[in-house]
């Protein structure tokens, strides 16, 4: 992330830590003098402490979950819709696996962990999920991220379905997606 505010950062000023999405609402609202409400999460960059993790989670998990809802396309596999996949990110590792799919929490067979050490694999193209030499660390990360997951709300699945009257005018919406 670059942000670009002289006043409050100096030039060539940079820094390491983990931020998320959801962090750049407060900094924005602190660059601008404006206190954040109360229902923000994250963050302010600029002054809060640093985090040893990040979370996040993609996807609605059910039967008719696209991996790009807006084109309708992407499904996980024939029979499936596309997951919901948490992750969480430490400045060592990635890990990240379903959670649900078909509007039902995944068992074992249906995770799909993947586990890439950050610091060697850059692009983050080697699984290490299964390797006898990560095996704690998988443990540990996995057990802090269905922590944080634990008591997830999600909503309901009529909220994700798009309604008739969208996709009548989807063929007139292309040029803008």
């Amino acid at each position: 992330m670059i942000l670009y505010a002289p006043q409050n950062i100096h030039k060539g000023q940079t820094g390491n830590d983990l931020c998320e999405n959801i962090d750049l609402s407060k900094t924005l609202f602190n660059l601008a003098g404006i206190k954040s409400p109360e229902q923000f999460k994250g963050r302010d960059l600029l002054s809060a402490a640093t985090t040893e993790e990040i979370y996040a989670i993609i996807g609605f998990g059910f039967k008719d979950s696209h991996s790009f809802p807006m084109k309708m396309q992407g499904s996980y596999s024939d029979a499936e819709g596309w997951p919901m996949r948490t992750c969480i990110r430490t400045s060592h590792f990635r890990l990240d696996k379903n959670i649900k799919i078909n509007g039902s929490a995944c068992g074992e067979e249906k995770k799909d962990i993947f586990l890439a050490n950050i610091c060697q694999d850059q692009d983050e193209r080697i699984n290490l999920a299964n390797h006898p030499n990560y095996h704690e660390i998988r443990n540990e990360l996995e057990k802090k991220v269905d922590d944080r997951f634990k008591d997830l709300k999600t909503c309901p699945e009529e909220y994700v379905k798009f309604p008739e009257h969208f996709l009548a005018l989807k063929g007139q919406m292309k040029k803008y997606f």
